[in-house]
């Protein structure tokens, strides 16, 4: 039964970020462009930073560690060349 729930939460999580990056195309467009190196995985985090999601919120989503997610937000900071007194989020909602 737990295999089955977590299945059934994959696949629910899986077209939410889908629906969510055919809404937010030109963003990922854009974030392509600025920053060529940043990852699948980065971009559906970078979506979820800009949906306005907490770090844990979005743990849950993927259902994974927090730190997990704070590595994966330190990884895009130094991939977009980002100082580290600079909001993340708030950079990546002015795209």
């Amino acid at each position: 039964m737990y295999v089955k729930n977590l299945l059934t939460k994959n696949d629910e999580v899986e077209g939410i970020i889908q629906k969510t990056e055919k809404i937010n195309q030109d963003f990922l467009n854009k974030l392509s462009f600025l920053h060529p190196d940043i990852t699948k995985n980065e971009k559906n985090i970078a979506l979820m930073l800009r949906a306005g999601l907490s770090t844990k919120q979005i743990a849950t989503l993927l259902d994974c560690n927090p730190k997990s997610v704070n590595m994966a937000r330190y990884r895009m900071r130094t991939h977009m060349g980002m100082e580290s007194d600079k909001n993340l989020a708030d950079y990546l909602k002015s795209l």
